[in-house]
């Protein structure tokens, strides 16, 4: 016996996207067409030139197709019908003149509109973009790139598919139901009656599938992120992949993502494509309809063959716009669906704030100051720092070490201004960093990270980065500080050899000689090194450390290190543990002269840094 019940239920869900299942990706908020709209109204506004030359166009075109109809009726009662060819050459004429103007608007129709489009998706791609890079590296972290590209990429297109393409083809249904909806009722108004009797099925059928369509759409946009994100993902860490031989496992992961991105698509294709022929069934019934009460209207003399035949013809230039209304609703939800992901990351707002009145001091001394400071990471139970103070003096070398977790890195993105405090204050010479231009911070600071980021393109578009000004010869002496002669050999292009991407054609202790290189180049009174000896050997390490110390110079220099050879160098050492400065240890000789302290070498010479307000008070003693 046959489960109606089941077969029922399961035919519904295959209109339906698979909602329940977990996504790499979260639902964007939902937005209304009137909230979109005003969203991106600036962007509408800086095209607003070519969308007004657009409208035009969208009147004269159905407006000559009629004339062309019409002059088929002219042909039908005025030569078909008396059998006279004498008025056929001024219409053939006509006819000549009509197409060549369709022709002309044809083509300047279609260059407007790509004109109006390209440049519309150009400035709302490139203003995303920007947004994007503003938000600053802990929003980015916080999502996933392979969605953040598919936002930039797919969703802007969908904006330019809802607010150009859906308002300029609503103009024109709405133009050319007007025009030949009103040569209907010129013609015929009986017939025109007849003919309008199944507008409000059309109506109700397009409201239907517009709300389940908007449905499937917006959960399609977001599958589409979740497949991207996890693409990202996978070939991002294709090394660690490869070596673990998870490639099986990664396959799985992507599998799963695809096919549940297959499954929203066709419930979405299965609505529209059951959209059309019940659309069609309507329209073919208003035909026969109207061929019945025509047919009538003609034996009583009410109208001419020429007049019903082109009532026809008009009637399928009215359904056609009446039809499209209701594919234009369906994309525009499905549109719509792109612009709410694309809103909510236009609407995201940097953590990192420009100050309303900022300071731009004339001169920096490089003084450092942290006052009971302590940051957690959004959804963190436990504070990275914790109530943390200390002081480094202004043309400073200071070493921070401590185990992994203890909070270096956080302890950098603070002197650096990438987070702010949850609680407490960061100055540089006095002033509170939330309180400084944003702009003149970022030129006074450089920065070299233990992973080197580097972007494709050459060494010199690399260095550039930190002074687009730089000569030649500076980038060269930036390099010669960092590197070996071996090193320098190696660029047989010189400044312009190719990198590659992310750097991948130099082994990572190139690629950290090259941030080094940056942040000397960058020439700025704070300086910030992650692990600069990351992946060299003796020899190198003690070459770079040299130059490093020589660089220092009337600079602070705040040195990331877990190597002795880098802490030894500086003039006074950080210890962190579990987000506080550690409990000091009596120095203890190493029998050369030197000293050991919390497990790193430290030459006779070299103190230790101020501090205060460590967790249980016993830090070192200030040096103020």
């Amino acid at each position: 016996m046959i489960d109606v019940h089941g077969l029922s239920a399961r035919l519904r869900g295959s209109f339906r996207p698979p909602t329940s299942e977990s996504s790499l990706v979260a639902h964007a908020p939902m937005l209304t067409l009137r909230q979109l709209l005003g969203k991106f109204r600036g962007d509408l506004r800086a095209v607003r030139g070519w969308v007004a030359l657009s409208l035009v166009f969208v009147v004269v075109t159905p407006a000559v197709d009629a004339v062309e109809i019409w002059l088929f009726k002219l042909v039908v009662d005025n030569v078909l019908v008396p059998k006279d060819v004498g008025a056929l050459p001024a219409l053939a004429l006509l006819y000549i003149a009509v197409n060549l103007v369709q022709g002309l608007l044809g083509f300047v129709d279609d260059v407007v509109a790509a004109a109006t489009s390209t440049r519309f998706v150009h400035r709302l791609r490139t203003r995303t973009f920007d947004h994007l890079l503003r938000l600053g590296p802990e929003y980015l972290e916080r999502h996933r790139l392979g969605d953040l590209v598919t936002r930039i990429s797919g969703d802007v297109s969908a904006i330019e598919t809802l607010l150009l393409d859906g308002l300029t083809r609503l103009i024109s249904y709405a133009v050319q139901i007007l025009i030949f909806g009103g040569l209907l009722f010129y013609l015929n108004w009986r017939l025109a009656l007849a003919a309008l009797v199944g507008a409000p099925l059309f109506v109700l059928v397009s409201r239907k599938f517009s709300r389940l369509i908007k449905v499937a759409s917006r959960e399609r946009r977001r599958r589409s992120g979740s497949v991207s994100a996890a693409a990202e993902s996978s070939l991002r860490s294709a090394r660690l992949i490869t070596v673990y031989g998870a490639q099986d496992d990664e396959a799985t992961a992507y599998t799963r993502e695809s096919a549940v991105s297959v499954r929203a698509e066709m419930a979405a294709t299965r609505l529209r494509s059951l959209y059309s022929p019940l659309v069609n069934m309507l329209e073919l019934g208003g035909v026969l309809v109207v061929l019945w009460v025509g047919a009538n209207e003609l034996i009583a003399g009410r109208l001419t063959l020429g007049g019903l035949l082109v009532f026809v013809a008009y009637l399928g230039q009215l359904y056609s716009p009446i039809r499209g209304m209701g594919r234009l609703s369906n994309s525009l939800y499905s549109a719509a669906a792109g612009g709410e992901r694309l809103a909510e990351l236009l609407d995201a707002q940097p953590t990192i704030q420009q100050p309303a009145d900022p300071v731009r001091p004339d001169r920096v001394v490089g003084e450092l100051q942290l006052d009971s400071v302590t940051y957690a990471y959004p959804g963190s139970a436990e504070p990275a720092l914790h109530d943390l103070s200390l002081r480094i003096e202004p043309g400073s070398v200071v070493a921070v070490t401590g185990e992994s977790g203890g909070g270096k890195s956080t302890l950098v993105a603070l002197l650096l201004r990438l987070v702010d405090p949850t609680e407490g204050v960061v100055r540089l010479d006095g002033i509170d960093l939330r309180d400084l231009d944003l702009d003149w911070l970022r030129e006074h600071t450089a920065l070299a990270l233990q992973d080197a980021p580097l972007l494709e393109g050459t060494v010199r578009s690399n260095l550039a980065l930190a002074n687009r000004s730089a000569t030649d010869r500076q980038m060269w002496d930036a390099l010669l500080a960092a590197s070996t002669s071996s090193f320098i050999e190696k660029l047989d292009q010189g400044l312009d050899t190719p990198i590659g991407q992310r750097g991948r054609r130099l082994s990572g202790g190139e690629q950290v000689r090259i941030g080094v290189a940056r942040a000397i180049l960058r020439d700025a009174p704070i300086v910030v090194l992650d692990e600069p000896t990351a992946g060299l050997d003796d020899d190198t390490a003690q070459h770079l450390m040299d130059h490093l110390i020589e660089h220092a110079r009337g600079r602070t220099m705040v040195l990331v290190t877990h190597d002795p050879r880098v802490a030894g160098r500086a003039g006074r050492i950080l210890r962190l543990s579990s987000g506080t400065i550690a409990p000091g240890e009596s120095p203890r000789p190493l029998g050369n002269g030197s000293l050991l302290r919390n497990g790193v070498a430290i030459p006779p010479t070299v103190g230790t840094v101020a501090a205060a307000g460590a967790r249980d008070g016993t830090g070192p003693e200030g040096s103020r």
